[in-house]
This record gives structure tokens, C-alpha cells and sequence, in this order.
């Protein structure tokens, strides 16, 4: 037998994964090449594109500071200069401070809770700059 003709004759190779796309809907992705390496790397440059963030959008990785900053510069125009700026002063001083040095991914309900109680923890806030901070995760922008 020919080592030509049963190279020939290989069927290609598959690769197969469920993949969460950016609608929150699973969809299977799959690749071939000629040789099972081959369509794993496929499916992986697939995979990388497919997720790759662009430039405007937040991921996993982004900062919890920067997401506060882009969602203060993203609010709506129709709001005023007042909300604006106690918006920008409850970020400042109590958002960022707290979990502004984590990660997206890792700003889950159990640190937004620790950050409720101990907000004032070192000054009294009224009720105002209590409910101000509450409010900030509840904008609809």
C-alpha cells in the first residue's frame, strides 16, 4: 500500500465547542483541518477572534475603575450637571476606593454588600450619600 494514496484517503479532521456569544446565547462553533492539531488551532484563533474585545467594550478583565469612569462618561445627555457631579463624587470617593482596584470578573454581590456596610465606616454619610451610592449600580443609562 502507498503511504501517498492513504494520506490521501484521510478524512478531516473536527473540532467542536459550545461557545456563550455576545447575545448570551450558546451556540456550537466547529473547525476541520487535515489533522486534529490543525483544527484545534483553528478553533482556537476562531474562538479568539470570535471573543476578542474591541476597543469600546468591557470584558472579564477591565478594570472595576474603568468601567465606573466609562459608565459616568456614557450616561445620557438629558442628565443634569447636579447628577452628574454626585454621580462623578460618589464614584470618586466611595466606588473607586472600594472595589475599583478589582477586576470585572471579580465584583460579585458579596463585595458590592461589603461595600454598602462599610460605607462611612471611617466617616457618617447621611442617608442621602448612602442611597447615592446604592443608586449608582441601579441607573438605567
Amino acid at each position: 500500500m502507498d503511504s501517498r494514496w492513504a494520506q490521501g484517503r484521510r478524512s478531516a479532521s473536527a473540532r467542536r465547542t459550545q461557545f456563550r456569544d455576545f447575545d448570551g446565547v450558546t451556540r456550537q462553533l466547529a473547525k476541520f483541518g487535515p489533522r486534529t492539531a490543525s483544527a484545534e488551532r483553528a478553533l482556537k484563533l476562531a474562538l479568539r477572534d470570535r471573543s476578542a474585545p474591541g476597543q469600546s467594550e468591557i470584558n472579564a478583565e477591565t478594570g472595576a475603575a474603568v468601567l465606573g469612569k466609562r459608565w459616568l462618561d456614557d450616561l445620557p445627555a438629558d442628565r443634569s450637571t447636579n447628577t452628574r457631579q454626585t454621580y462623578a463624587y460618589v464614584l470618586d470617593d466611595y466606588v473607586l476606593p472600594g472595589p475599583g482596584a478589582l477586576r470585572v470578573r471579580e465584583v460579585r454581590t458579596p463585595t458590592v454588600d461589603r461595600l454598602l456596610k462599610t460605607t462611612g465606616a471611617n466617616r457618617r454619610p447621611g442617608r442621602r450619600e448612602v442611597r447615592q451610592v446604592r443608586a449608582i449600580g441601579h441607573v438605567r443609562a
